[in-house]
């Protein structure tokens, strides 16, 4: 029985509220609803594409196939909506898709942490939404999760054209939700036009955040991750999180052979780089001097 059916009808909660002079409150309205176009339907889904296909410079190429293959899936039934009546799989495709995707990440990224496995994550989350979607509610969900998808490309690049590219996406991305709001069709001129109008009412808190809010400067480069290709080479700087990262690396670190007899394990000692100058959460690697090869050689 629904909410509506139970509190509707006399019930024992309403009898015993009524013996101490307790009224329900009315019901909300239910807000009118329609069922989203086709075209627009379509026009997200490009967008959902384009994101598709940036995840391959960033992902793992069986995450990226993966997604791909969803998304596939979600523009054939669209495609093929008039004639099955269908706008998404039987329920226990997604749930099978959804225990592959996890699956995915913890095989292929150890775990949740780090940037691109976070936004492998996000990508799949998105694609994986979008295919159960079915009402109208379901495609906000998933621009909302576009708007995160947008921003997070800052991780891995906050150039300015970059900053345009991300601009122009948001665009699109608020003017697909006003299209979906709207019962009648709208053209893209006036839905451009009210985007944008919504997006420069943000630009003066954007202004203020980026001149008063504490930044960090270093590209996020203190977000710990695991996302490096585990080289064996040490570099000259380390970035909080790198250390914890080679966790995840079974590759061998080094290999020692001696000339003679091996020594006693108190006697091995080895030291490689001392970074003892920190900017911005990252350490580098202290300039070579007279006392520090003085120091060497003693060693």
């Amino acid at each position: 029985m629904s909410q509506e059916s139970f509190l509707s009808k006399p019930s024992l909660i309403r009898r015993v509220l009524a013996r101490f002079n307790i009224t329900l409150p009315p019901l909300p309205a239910v807000p009118p609803s329609h069922e989203p176009s086709q075209d627009t339907l379509l026009q997200l889904a490009v967008l959902i594409g384009l994101a598709v296909l940036f995840h391959f410079s960033i992902a793992d190429l069986v995450i990226a196939s993966f997604v791909l293959f969803i998304f596939v899936l979600k523009l054939i039934i669209l495609i093929g909506k008039n004639k099955s009546k269908q706008s998404a799989p039987p329920q226990m495709v997604v749930i099978l898709l959804t225990i592959i995707s996890i699956a995915l990440i913890i095989m292929l990224y150890g775990g949740w942490n780090g940037q691109r496995a976070g936004i492998s994550f996000l990508v799949l989350l998105v694609s994986l939404k979008f295919l159960e979607s079915r009402i109208l509610r379901d495609y906000y969900v998933v621009c909302l999760i576009l708007y995160f998808l947008a921003a997070s490309s800052f991780l891995f690049n906050a150039s300015i054209t970059n900053i345009v590219i991300i601009m122009i996406y948001t665009l699109a991305i608020t003017g697909i939700m006003l299209k979906l709001s709207s019962p009648s069709p709208i053209n893209w001129k006036s839905t451009t036009s009210s985007a944008g109008g919504i997006v420069s009412k943000a630009l003066p808190l954007a202004l203020i955040l980026f001149f008063f809010f504490p930044r960090i400067h270093g590209s996020f480069g203190f977000i710990p991750t695991q996302d490096h290709s585990f080289d064996n080479e040490l570099s000259n700087s380390l970035v909080a999180g790198d250390i914890a990262s080679s966790a995840f690396n079974n590759a061998l670190a080094f290999r020692v052979e001696f000339d003679g007899a091996m020594p006693r394990p108190n006697q091995l000692y080895w030291r490689s780089k001392v970074m003892s100058i920190e900017e911005n959460f990252t350490w580098l690697l202290e300039p070579p001097s007279p006392n520090n090869a003085s120091l060497a050689n003693q060693k």
